[in-house]
């Protein structure tokens, strides 16, 4: 495959791409790059510079800050598929995040800078609205998150974490989702804001109680049924 195919290819699989004509999706391409990266290899960091958008062609992405005291958050997990960037999608001058991008799996992105993205943005109003689109979920489940942070104890939390990542990244079928990777007790402790330790108590009871069980490659299975009996109570 060249790589104006292996390009096309890539951006046909993402949400806010899928619905685009061939032709829109071919001139997306012409403006995409390439890249591969080992597991656990830093993508980008606060002080970069070069304002770029990454979109996932195989392999997993982390997203994360460093709290004051040097403690990770993680922000999210990203899957093929799924679009982030070191910048925001504003017309705005660099701003600088304190995001940091690393690698989860040896991952393969298709990257745009920005500013040639923006500039293909403008004459493609079905892009546009499919950007807003993505936009908006991402907005919802933050406010989701933080809701679950603020108000919530550790149990309601993971519960929550595990429903949003699990939609995410796995599958959904008779009332249950089935998750497509792994996650580790201590990304659940960094997305969650509880410690290792509690997750791993709390992850116990879940599956004393038959709220989650792990299918065949161990994957978590979430039954959404008890979730729903869970949370009003």
């Amino acid at each position: 495959m060249d790589k104006l195919a292996a390009a096309i290819w890539c951006i046909s699989k993402v949400n806010i791409f899928r619905e685009l004509p061939r032709a829109l999706i071919a001139k997306l391409a012409e403006i995409a790059t390439e890249r591969e990266f080992a597991k656990g290899e830093l993508i980008f960091g606060p002080y970069d510079r070069e304002e770029r958008i990454f979109v996932i062609r195989e392999g997993e992405v982390e997203i994360y800050q460093l709290s004051p005291e040097g403690k990770k958050v993680i922000l999210d997990i990203l899957v093929p598929g799924n679009m982030f960037g070191n910048s925001s999608f504003s017309s705005e001058p660099f701003v600088e995040l304190n995001d940091f991008a690393v690698s989860r799996t040896r991952v393969v992105l298709c990257t745009f800078r920005k500013s040639d993205f923006m500039g293909v943005l403008k004459t493609m109003p079905e892009l546009a609205l499919g950007l807003i689109n993505e936009i908006s979920t991402k907005l919802y489940e933050a406010d989701s998150r933080i809701r679950d942070l603020a108000l919530s104890d550790a149990t309601t939390r993971l519960i929550g974490e595990l429903l949003r990542f699990g939609r995410k990244v796995g599958r959904e079928m008779n009332d249950k989702i089935v998750f497509g990777t792994k996650i580790t007790h201590e990304e659940l402790a960094g997305m969650t804001g509880v410690t290792r330790e509690t997750v791993t108590r709390v992850l116990k009871k879940l599956r004393q109680e038959q709220i989650i069980g792990f299918d065949e490659s161990r994957h978590i299975v979430i039954d959404k049924k008890k979730v729903r009996e869970v949370l009003k109570t």
